[in-house]
């Protein structure tokens, strides 16, 4: 499996080489469904040896870690832009078409575009309970976290923000829960149904009373 460089990888002078191995990492990690995969498996992928690994990143450890907030980055990246285009194209959207817009797109199949590829690296990073892929998550979603509680907020005034941020956080507990499952079935039918029904319960949980 390969996958589209995102932009990040497009600034890197060396991503002839470096870039390569980032994407590598980055599919085997799709592919298992984990973080913790070999360096052989990496290699493999990308086609270099172990030295051009320890060349480019010093440590396996450092790869992962590399690759990771790349795709998340990639991923954040266009949320943030996307939901940005919603309220400036529509400023009278609700908190529930704000969700939708949110959630939808990460519960449909995007292949290898990095920003699906994004979500499905944040998905594998937020479970591997590792303090690092924590950090990485909170450091690279931070401003679309900050924008997408100010919009909310604006729309649901009658909770406080520590109330809606409390209730984004369970929300993308539950979502990120979701991603490495998804699609649950090779039933259209019932994925559908599960996406309406996930873009449903998150919208409801956020804009209760």
């Amino acid at each position: 499996m390969s996958i589209v460089r995102g932009d990040r990888l497009a600034a890197d002078p060396q991503h002839s080489t470096r870039g390569r191995i980032i994407r590598a990492a980055q599919a085997v990690m799709a592919d298992s469904g984990n973080s913790a995969v070999s360096l052989r498996e990496i290699t493999g992928a990308a086609g270099v040896n172990v030295a051009a690994v320890n060349y480019h990143f010093g440590s396996k450890d450092a790869l992962i870690e590399t690759a990771v907030r790349d795709a998340v980055g990639t991923h954040a990246a266009a949320e943030l832009a996307a939901m940005r285009s919603l309220v400036t194209a529509t400023p009278a959207a609700t908190a529930g078409d704000l969700v939708e817009a949110w959630v939808l797109p990460l519960l449909t199949e995007g292949g290898e575009e990095p920003a699906h590829m994004g979500a499905r690296i944040s998905a594998i990073a937020a479970t591997s309970n590792q303090p690092a892929m924590a950090r990485i998550l909170a450091e690279e979603y931070a401003e679309f976290r900050k924008q997408f509680l100010s919009y909310l907020a604006e729309r649901l005034p009658h909770l406080s923000f520590d109330e809606l941020d409390a209730r984004l956080s369970m929300a993308l507990k539950i979502l990120l829960g979701l991603l490495p499952r998804f699609p649950l079935t090779d039933d259209l039918h019932e994925t559908g149904m599960t996406q309406r029904c996930a873009v449903a319960f998150i919208a409801g949980g956020l804009t209760a009373p």
